[in-house]
């Protein structure tokens, strides 16, 4: 990920990576539980952003577990 031109990933252990990971994915759960028919674009919002950024993660890992083969 860039942030103000610069390459930004979490950095970590793999499990820490992964424990990050889930903790999202537990995240995305409660908030889709929270959407109401109207006046939650916010609610969608918060999802999406945080569904980019486990894609990033699980790319992180995939990348990470092919120079480790």
């Amino acid at each position: 990920m860039t942030y103000l031109g610069k390459e930004v990933l979490m950095e970590g252990t793999r499990q820490e990576l992964i424990d990050h990971m889930l903790v999202l994915l537990v995240e995305i759960h409660f908030l889709k539980s929270r959407i109401e028919p109207h006046d939650c674009g916010h609610i969608h919002t918060t999802i999406s952003t945080l569904e980019y950024r486990v894609k990033e993660l699980k790319e992180q890992l995939s990348e990470e577990n092919k120079v480790i083969s």
